[in-house]
C-alpha cells in the first residue's frame, strides 16, 4: 500500500473519528471499559427514568407545582390539601349557614327601628352571643385543637399538653 493509499483513507474520517480511532489505538483496553461502562450507565438511565417519573407521579401527581390542581392525576401529597379543601368549604358553609339563621332569629326577635325595645334587645342579644363563643364555641375550638394536635408524630404530644395548660 502506498502513502497515498493510506493519507487518503484517513481523510474519510472526520475530526471526531479520527480522534476516536487514535484513542482505541493508544490504549485498547481503557477505551473498551469506556465504552462498556457508559453503554452501561446510559442502559441503566434508560431504565431508572420511567421508574423515578412513575414515583413522581405517585407522589406529587401530573402537576408537581400545584396542589389539588384541577383537571390533574392526583398524587398522594395533593390528598391532605384536597381533604382539607373539602373540609374548609364544608366548614365555612356551615359557619355561614349558622350566622344566616342566628341573623334571621335576631330580625325575627327584634322589633324594627324607632321602637324603645330595640337598644335593651340588642344589648341582650350581644351578651348572649358573647356567652356563646367564650363559654361554648371557645372551648370547643380549643379541644379541637388540642386532638388535632395530639394527631402530630412527636411533637403533637407536648403542644397539646401546653396548649392545655395555657387553657386551665
Amino acid at each position: 500500500m502506498s502513502d497515498d493509499d493510506s493519507t487518503g483513507l484517513l481523510s474519510l474520517l472526520t475530526d471526531g473519528q479520527l480522534e476516536t480511532l487514535l484513542e482505541f489505538v493508544s490504549n485498547p483496553g481503557k477505551f473498551i471499559r469506556g465504552f462498556i461502562f457508559g453503554s452501561l450507565l446510559a442502559g441503566i438511565g434508560d431504565v431508572l427514568t420511567p421508574i423515578f417519573e412513575a414515583m413522581q407521579l405517585l407522589i406529587l401527581g401530573s402537576k408537581p407545582a400545584e396542589f389539588g390542581a384541577p383537571n390533574e392525576t392526583w398524587g398522594i401529597a395533593d390528598v391532605p390539601v384536597v381533604i382539607g379543601g373539602v373540609i374548609g368549604d364544608t366548614a365555612g358553609s356551615m359557619i355561614l349557614l349558622v350566622f344566616e339563621a342566628y341573623a334571621a332569629v335576631l330580625r325575627a326577635l327584634i322589633p324594627s327601628v324607632g321602637s324603645p325595645l330595640v337598644a335593651p334587645l340588642a344589648a341582650l342579644a350581644l351578651v348572649f352571643t358573647g356567652v356563646v363563643i367564650f363559654r361554648v364555641i371557645g372551648p370547643t375550638i380549643l379541644t379541637a385543637t388540642q386532638a388535632l394536635l395530639e394527631a402530630i408524630p412527636v411533637v403533637g404530644g407536648p403542644l397539646a399538653t401546653i396548649l392545655g395548660e395555657l387553657r386551665s
